[in-house]
C-alpha cells in the first residue's frame, strides 16, 4: 500500500513525566498510555519549555522562541505552522482543543498586544473545533458547559457537557468522514491544565458551576476577574485519568474505522505538572510539579510514538526537545556528522542566529555516528571497556607503572599524585578514544608494533610513551574489536553489499 500514514498529534495540557503510569507514576491511573508505550516507542527523555504557549508554538513552526515571540499567548499571524505543511502536502488537516494563540492580554493590560496574534482561521487546518479563538475575557470554560468555537462559530448546545469529550468527539467524526483521505489531527488538549475542576467521572460534577462563565469573569478587565481560580489541587487526579480516557476513545475509534494500522499516534507533555500538585512515583518518591520552572521537573514531559506493527515495542533514551527530534513535520531528518561538542554547540547557536531553526537537525559525533551505522549492518556493539570511561580506569595503574619504570619525564610530572594520575588517565582516555576515530592508521600501526610516520619529527617522544601505554591497555581487550578495527569491518561490510543494505545506507555504498 503506498497510502501515506495518518498522523494524530496529542498534547496534554501541565502533564509532567511523573504522572504517567509507564513512566513509573503510580498516584494516577493512565491504562490507555500505559498501552500505547507498551506497545510502541517510550522515549525517557524528553523536554519542552516549562510553559505551554512557548512549547506549542515552537512545535507548530519550528522555531526558537525568540524568532516567534509576540508576546505571551501569541503566535505571528503570518507564521507558517505544520498545519499549512500537511496540508500543502495534501493531508487532510484538523484541530480539535486549545487555540489561545491571538490575544492574551485583558481589556487594561497590554492593550496593544490585543489582536496581535494569529487567528485560528488563518493556521492552515481544514477544520477546527477549539477553545479561547478570540479575546481573554471572552474565552470562558474549558471544561464544564464550555465556550467553543467549531468553524466559524460559536457552538450554543453546549450546556452540561465536558470541553474534552467535545474535542474528542470532534476528532472522531472528523477521522470518520476522512477515513479514506491521509489526514493530520492536532489534539492541543484542555487536560490537566488549572483550574482544577470536577470531571463528568467526579461525583461534585452535575453541581458545579464554573466561574469562568460568570458574568464576573467574562466582563473582566484583570486576569484576577478572568480567571478567579480558587480551585483544589484533589481534583488533579480526575483530570489525569480522565484526559488517558479521552485519549482511549479516540483510539477505540481508529480500530472501528480500521485504520490503527496506518495511523501514527504522538502523545506529548507541554510542560511539567502544576506547581501546587505533588505525585509520587515506584510508590515511595514524591515528585512535585515544576511548572514555569528551568529545571527538569518543569521541563520533563512523556512522549509516547504509538504504530502498530511499525513502531516495535522499545524505549529510548535519547535526548529530545521541542525542536530537535523527534523529526520535522514534514517528516524530515538532517544529520550533520560534527567533530567535537564545542563545535556542535558553535554550530547550533550560529543556526539559530541565523535562522532561528533548529527542527529537523541533529548533530552527530563520529562515534556515535559509526555505531549507528555498525548496528544498522548487524555489528554487535562496542565492548564498554573500549569507552573513554572504561579506558580511563584501566589506564590509572598502567601510568603509576610507567612512572615507576622511568618511562619519561613528563609523565612522572605528570603523576605526582594518585589524583593527578587520575586526571591524567581520563585525558588520555578521550585522547585515545579521538585516536580511534581520527586517526585509526596511527592505531593500526601501534597495534603492529610499528611507529606512525605521518607525525612530525617533534612528537616523536610523546609517541613512544603513549604507543607503550597503547600496547599495555590494549593486551587484555584483544578478544574485543576496538572502534577503529570495527570502522574497517563497517566500510567493507558496507563495500561488499552483504544481505539487505538499509535504504539510508545506500547512498554510501
Amino acid at each position: 500500500m503506498n497510502k501515506r500514514p495518518n498522523i494524530i498529534l496529542i498534547m496534554s495540557d501541565d502533564l509532567g513525566y511523573e504522572a504517567i503510569g509507564c513512566n513509573g507514576g503510580t498516584s494516577y491511573a493512565t491504562p490507555i498510555l500505559d498501552e500505547m508505550a507498551n506497545t510502541g516507542a517510550r522515549f525517557e527523555n524528553t523536554h519542552v519549555q516549562p510553559l505551554c504557549t512557548p512549547t506549542r508554538i515552537q512545535l507548530m513552526t519550528g522555531k526558537y522562541n525568540f524568532r516567534n515571540y509576540v508576546g505571551f499567548g501569541l503566535m505571528k499571524p503570518d507564521e507558517v505552522t505544520f498545519g499549512h505543511l500537511f496540508s500543502n502536502a495534501g493531508y487532510k488537516t484538523c484541530i480539535s482543543g486549545k487555540w489561545q494563540l491571538y490575544s492574551y492580554a485583558t481589556l487594561d493590560e497590554s492593550p496593544n498586544l490585543r489582536n496581535e496574534g494569529q487567528k485560528i482561521e488563518d493556521a492552515g487546518f481544514d477544520e477546527y473545533c477549539v477553545w479561547h479563538a478570540h479575546h481573554t475575557e471572552e474565552k470562558g470554560s474549558r471544561y464544564k458547559d464550555p465556550i467553543i468555537y467549531e468553524n466559524g462559530k460559536y457552538l450554543t448546545d453546549t450546556k452540561g457537557k465536558y470541553g474534552e469529550d467535545v474535542f474528542a468527539q470532534y476528532i472522531n467524526n472528523f477521522m470518520e468522514k476522512s477515513r479514506d483521505e491521509e489526514f493530520f489531527v492536532y489534539f492541543p488538549m484542555a487536560l490537566t491544565h488549572r483550574p482544577f475542576e470536577p470531571t463528568p467521572d467526579s461525583p461534585e460534577f452535575n453541581d458545579f458551576e464554573p466561574y469562568t462563565n460568570t458574568l464576573a469573569s467574562t466582563n473582566g478587565r484583570t486576569f484576577e476577574t478572568v480567571e478567579g481560580w480558587d480551585d483544589n489541587p484533589r481534583y488533579y487526579k480526575d483530570m489525569v485519568e480522565y484526559h488517558d480516557k479521552v485519549i482511549g476513545r479516540i483510539m477505540d475509534k481508529l480500530d472501528e474505522l480500521g485504520i490503527r494500522d496506518n495511523t501514527l499516534v504522538i502523545y506529548v507533555g507541554d510542560n511539567g505538572s502544576p506547581r501546587e500538585v505533588c505525585s509520587i512515583m515506584h510508590r515511595h518518591n514524591e515528585v512535585c510539579g515544576g511548572k514555569g520552572l528551568t529545571k527538569d521537573r518543569g521541563t520533563h514531559v512523556p512522549l509516547i510514538c504509538s504504530w502498530p506493527n511499525t513502531i516495535p515495542a522499545h524505549v529510548l533514551d535519547d535526548l529530545v526537545d521541542s525542536l530537535g527530534r523527534p523529526s520535522s513535520p514534514a517528516g524530515v531528518v538532517v544529520p550533520v556528522l560534527m567533530p567535537s561538542l564545542p563545535l556542535v554547540d558553535r554550530t547550533k547557536a550560529e543556526l539559530a542566529r541565523r535562522h532561528g531553526v533548529a527542527m529537523g537537525v541533529v548533530f552527530l559525533l563520529p562515534g556515535s555516528f559509526i555505531e549507528r551505522m555498525a548496528q544498522m549492518v548487524g555489528l554487535s556493539p562496542i565492548h564498554p571497556s573500549w569507552r573513554p570511561q572504561g579506558l580511563a580506569w584501566r589506564l590509572i595503574p598502567l601510568l603509576g607503572a610507567m612512572v615507576e619504570e622511568g618511562h619519561t619525564p613528563r609523565l612522572e610530572s605528570a603523576c605526582v599524585d594518585a589524583r593527578a594520575r587520575q586526571a591524567l588517565a581520563g585525558e588520555v582516555a578521550d585522547r585515545f578514544d579521538q585516536y580511534l576515530y581520527f586517526r585509526p592508521s596511527m592505531v593500526a600501526a601501534w597495534d603492529r608494533g610499528e611507529s606512525w610516520d605521518g607525525l612530525p619529527e617533534q612528537a616523536h617522544e610523546d609517541e613512544a610513551w603513549q604507543r607503550d601505554l597503547w600496547r599495555r591497555v590494549s593486551e587484555g581487550l584483544r578478544d574485543h574489536h576496538n572502534p577503529a578495527v570495527r570502522l574497517q569491518e563497517l566500510v567493507t561490510r558496507i563495500q561488499q553489499g552483504d544481505g539487505e543494505l538499509p535504504d539510508s545506507l545506500e547512498v554510501l555504498h
